[in-house]
């Protein structure tokens, strides 16, 4: 079973404005949400919304979770997309779609407001746009640097890590955001390697080695796995460690 979620705003002529959830999902992305993000529009603009079901579904999603990006729930909400819902399940059957509920008032949707009020009345912003001002730097710049750095840099990174990013330790997010590079390694709720899947992983020599990856031998960029020697089936072993860098792909 595999969940997926598709982001769905009204559509634009301005490609700026189409920018905006795309952007929105790059970041869920990062943030590991779901296995498979996607977006698509009601009008105006492509993907429509049965393009964007069938990129889910080809992805191997099982269940679409259908997110409006609209303020209030509208005749597009109510109307459009329960008439789509319906018309997706029956496309694809064996699929479940669900609509969500739109974004509405939700108490952080206040705070916002009150920061733009503030912007055009030239005063400084509030408490709430410093927290995701600081959060949009963490989720558009430092995990995505984390997830293409060489493990040299990655342990420059890690000795400034209270610095750059607060009161986090780097293996809670830096090693993690790391691994991440590798979706099939790292268990996206608990945010570090994963230990219960045995994976493939194939280095950019060309060999490869199966085992359950040991999270707590696996330190500042190395992995290691716990995996059975050819010639004994029934006995166990470490292998690694492999540098973060000398790997080409992990897979289940």
């Amino acid at each position: 079973m595999s969940n997926a979620v598709l982001l769905i705003a009204h559509g634009s002529r301005r490609a700026a404005a189409n920018e905006d959830l795309v952007r929105l999902a790059e970041q869920l992305r990062q943030r590991q949400v779901a296995p498979i993000i996607e977006v698509a529009y009601l009008e105006l603009v492509e993907p429509d919304i049965a393009a964007g079901a069938a990129n889910c579904v080809a992805a191997g999603a099982t269940t679409v979770r259908m997110l409006p990006y609209f303020l209030s729930a509208g005749e597009h909400v109510v109307t459009d997309l329960q008439r789509l819902q319906r018309e997706l399940a029956t496309a694809h059957p064996g699929v479940s779609f669900e609509v969500c509920p739109p974004l509405g008032v939700h108490p952080l949707m206040v705070d916002i407001v009150l920061d733009r009020l503030r912007e055009v009345e030239g005063e400084r912003p509030g408490f709430a746009a410093l927290v995701a001002s600081r959060r949009g730097w963490i989720d558009r710049e430092l995990q995505p640097w984390c997830q293409q750095a060489p493990v040299s840099q990655l342990r420059l990174a890690e000795l400034e890590w209270p610095d750059i990013a607060g009161k986090v330790t780097p293996e809670a997010t830096l090693w993690p955001w790391a691994w991440s590079r590798f979706p099939d390694l790292v268990h996206g709720e608990l945010n570090q390697i994963d230990e219960t899947r045995e994976v493939l992983v194939t280095l950019r020599d060309g060999r490869q080695f199966r085992g359950f990856p040991d999270a707590r031998q696996s330190e500042k960029g190395s992995l290691v796995l716990l995996g059975r020697p050819e010639g004994s089936p029934r006995q166990f072993s470490d292998q690694g460690p492999f540098l973060l860098d000398e790997i080409r792909s992990v897979t289940v």
